[in-house]
């Protein structure tokens, strides 16, 4: 059957820790699959701007947001030595690390589009009355995707 590709949406969370137990634990003893850790974070607009105490303070936050995804790359960085130290081979695990512009829905069907995953793993943020009105992240992409199957961990 050939290599298979999982995405594991991960944002830092603890209940993205039992996603990542979950991977480690149910694909590790495997050899055919390739996992994509990734994390879709916000990304601020460029903003031209003549006023110099503006452009001061533009350039000290794109500054600040620069320094946070290195620290974000780090972090991702750590999490993939985590599965490799769960079994996973280095050349098993990728991280990929991209600005969004709108929902994380929307970065994990872009992402998919372009990669065809196999699996994906989802944790499960139980709660939150905005999801009664929005619908759950899981309920979207079950809706939308097809031919993949989607693990969602709680």
């Amino acid at each position: 059957m050939g290599i298979q590709k999982l995405l594991l949406p991960y944002n830092f969370s603890v209940r993205d820790c039992n996603a990542l137990e979950f991977t480690a634990s149910t694909f590790a003893p495997r050899g055919d699959i390739e996992i994509t850790l990734f994390h879709a974070y916000l990304l601020l607009s460029e903003i031209q701007v003549q006023d110099r105490q503006v452009t001061d303070r533009l350039k000290h936050g794109r500054d600040s947001l620069r320094a946070k995804i290195k620290e974000l790359e780090s972090d991702l960085e750590k999490v993939r030595d985590d599965l490799i130290d769960r079994g996973f081979a280095p050349a098993q695990v990728r991280t990929v690390l991209r600005p969004r512009r709108k929902e994380v829905l929307d970065a994990i069907l872009d992402l998919h589009r372009r990669e065809r995953f196999d699996f994906i793993v989802l944790s499960r943020r139980p709660g939150r009355i905005s999801r009664f009105f929005s619908g759950s992240l899981h309920t979207k992409l079950l809706s939308v995707l097809t031919n993949v199957t989607i693990c969602v961990v709680s």
